[in-house]
């Protein structure tokens, strides 16, 4: 009763309206709510009536109905309304509620540039350009509001260093973070981040003030001090090197569950059952700097199975001239080719579009890069010890530069944020599988073309309604329409091998070709022979293997035990053990012995890699391979007694392996009495 009569009054005043609206939200009719504040904000003309009812509708529930009211209010209330700051901060929170934060920083950018001094919300700009891995546009929000801007919270604090600590002069970096530390001294955490990034090295050599230094040093024992069993951040102490040894070994030892799960993943990867982006996951490192490092020896971009490739062409012709979503290994892909043909095939496209998320993941790739690292340690499971492997420092320097071209490259491009609905993962799953996944949850959103260089996102992809194609795909679409020539072609294949980027059909001609420019060293196309694709028609691969190891002999023999293990690698890594594998490894490592008439030490340094090939791709969950050694000495054997006596082949045996170890003599022995 009470509602009809103040329906009655509604149009005589925007107090009668406002009560016959909070009447309708005390009755829990949130419809008639709005409407009553929609028609008297239209009869009033009071555009703060068309505001709350935007609120309402996200304080019940309907965030998209709130940001289509605030749409409609922005959009015909006059430039100069002064609500307008407000209404768009409400509209960037609820876009921001919904991981939209390609649209947050617009609705955000267009509030500060009518209030400039609201740090609140010129922070949390900020925050969401580093959450988009924009740092450049984040420098410049922080540098373009009125007065300096400072912190007042940890969450600003940690925007506030991590921003620094990319674009900041070193000194004013560490002055700021100690600054800070002092400020939220009692925050174990922040304090933890604060001194993790000041301990990290700078990419170039930096000399600090001694004052700093000494402030740096101080504050540093005051936290080891005061959290000395932190979760956050572990001191080890100590003059022992022995010791120092023990207790790396003891951080980084992995239980017996954990070093069954990684044999189980490297397997896995072996056989190209699995996407890198598992490898990525597993060791806690960026998917792009993975796929800068090719995964585990190649980066998978081509699946040589027919249909597949024919799919690939179909969608590529779809996209021709239309939008297209592309995602980290294709972006890697894509910057290794030469620039004409770059261009090309970026031009094909009415617009390239990504993810916030590989363009953060592409950002801690160009950051960890950058050191130019040449020395990492790593933890060997089978003896329970620490491995340091060594990186040329012309590696090292490809790496940071095609992580810096990759980032340059993505940030190029029209970037959108990952949509939370419809994801492929609806749990919470590590940062590289998120990335991986994202372009094609974008796809999705966007009903676009997917191009992307993994073949296991591809095939996902098409079993959700989406169309895929592949860089190999790209290449042979712009030469059949005219866009490259024959040679331009070749030449991008050609340059995608020695990239280490396949798995591309066994092409003879083209690998001695390549494998001539790399001096026969076991390099790109070793890499090609390590993949079981290659592998795909043996005879035929085992003659090209021939062909390659007699120029080896001749041109680079002391590289011969790595293309023998490339070659084991690949061929045998899909076969089932114990002995079948076992057999096959014997074989070419006889083969490999009769092309070079090995003997002596390099036949050692031969059966060596022929094992390690074997013990690399061994299924940890069956029994591993046999010894290909004795298997190899009874197949030598008998082809030398085809043109000896058995005796005298006996002996050439006996000769062949003399350099091997007292119990792999013992082996041959035992092998040739047989």
């Amino acid at each position: 009763m009470a509602i009809e009569r103040l329906r009655e009054r509604r149009r005589t005043s925007v107090t009668a309206a406002l009560n016959l609206a909070q009447a309708y939200q005390a009755a829990g009719r949130t419809d008639d709510q709005v409407q009553t504040l929609r028609d008297a904000a239209d009869r009033f003309g009071d555009l703060s009536l068309r505001y709350a009812a935007a609120e309402t509708l996200r304080r019940t529930g309907q965030p998209a109905e709130a940001e289509q009211e605030l749409d409609t209010l922005l959009a015909t209330a006059a430039p100069d309304w002064s609500g307008r700051p407000e209404a768009l901060r409400l509209a960037a929170q609820i876009v921001g509620d919904a991981g939209r934060y390609d649209r947050l920083c617009q609705l955000l950018r267009t509030a500060l540039q009518i209030q400039p001094d609201d740090t609140t919300a010129r922070w949390v700009l900020i925050r969401a350009l580093l959450n988009r891995g924009d740092i450049n546009e984040a420098w410049r929000a922080i540098h373009d509001a009125p007065h300096p801007l400072d912190p007042s919270s940890t969450i600003d604090a940690k925007a506030w260093i991590h921003l620094y600590r990319r674009r900041g002069q070193p000194a004013e970096t560490v002055a700021g973070c100690l600054r800070l530390m002092r400020r939220f001294n009692d925050d174990e955490q922040f304090v933890a981040t604060a001194l993790m990034n000041l301990t990290l090295p700078w990419p170039e050599n930096v000399e600090l003030p001694e004052t700093l230094r000494t402030q740096l040093a101080a504050e540093s024992e005051q936290f080891f001090q005061r959290w000395p069993d932190s979760q956050y951040l572990r001191r080890i102490q100590t003059a022992d090197l022995d010791q120092l040894r023990t207790d790396m070994i003891a951080m980084v030892r992995r239980d017996s569950d954990q070093q069954l799960l990684w044999r189980r993943l490297v397997h896995t990867l072996a056989r190209g059952q699995a996407p890198i982006a598992m490898l990525a996951a597993a060791t806690r490192r960026s998917y792009a700097e993975i796929c800068l490092h090719r995964g585990d020896g190649v980066l998978p971009a081509h699946n040589p199975d027919e249909g597949e490739f024919t799919a690939c062409l179909d969608a590529v012709r779809r996209a021709d001239d239309h939008d297209i979503i592309i995602d980290t290994p294709a972006a890697a892909v894509l910057i290794t080719l030469p620039d004409a043909i770059r261009q090309t095939a970026v031009r094909r496209f009415a617009r390239i579009l990504t993810t916030d998320d590989v363009m953060v993941d592409a950002l801690a790739a160009k950051d960890t890069l950058a050191f130019r690292t040449t020395s990492s340690v790593r933890y060997d499971d089978q003896h329970d010890h620490l491995l340091i492997d060594e990186t040329a420092e012309a590696e090292a320097e490809r790496l940071a530069q095609d992580a810096e071209r990759l980032h340059d490259q993505i940030e190029g491009l029209t970037r959108r944020s990952t949509p939370l609905e419809d994801r492929s993962f609806d749990e919470p799953v590590p940062a590289a599988l998120s990335t991986w996944a994202s372009p094609l949850d974008l796809a999705r959103t966007e009903q676009t073309v997917l191009w992307s260089d993994d073949p296991y996102l591809r095939v996902l992809a098409r079993g959700t309604g989406v169309q895929a194609t592949s860089t190999l795909a790209v290449l042979p679409h712009l030469l059949t329409t005219g866009a490259i020539t024959a040679n331009q072609h070749e030449d991008s294949i050609r340059t995608l091998i020695k990239a280490r980027i396949g798995h591309l059909p066994l092409h003879e001609q083209r690998l001695l070709e390549l494998a001539e420019e790399d001096n026969w060293q076991p390099a790109a196309v070793a890499s090609a022979l390590a993949r079981p694709v290659t592998w795909a028609d043996p005879q035929r691969t085992l003659a090209f293997y021939r062909r390659v190891t007699a120029q080896v002999c001749a041109h680079a023999p002391t590289t011969l035990s790595g293309w023998l293990y490339a070659a084991v690698r690949g061929i045998t890594t899909p076969l089932p053990r114990p002995e079948p594998a076992a057999g096959v490894a014997a074989c070419l490592l006889v083969s490999t012995i009769q092309t070079a008439a090995a003997h002596g030490q390099p036949v050692a340094e031969l059966v060596t890699a022929t094992r390690q090939a074997l013990a690399d791709t061994d299924d940890p969950d069956s029994t591993p391979a046999a010894d290909p050694l004795p298997i190899a000495v009874s197949l030598l054997r008998d082809a030398l007694a085809h043109v000896s006596t058995h005796e005298r082949a006996a002996q050439m045996v006996s000769i062949t392996f003399a350099t091997l170890n007292a119990a792999d003599r013992s082996t041959v022995t035992s092998a040739l009495l047989e």
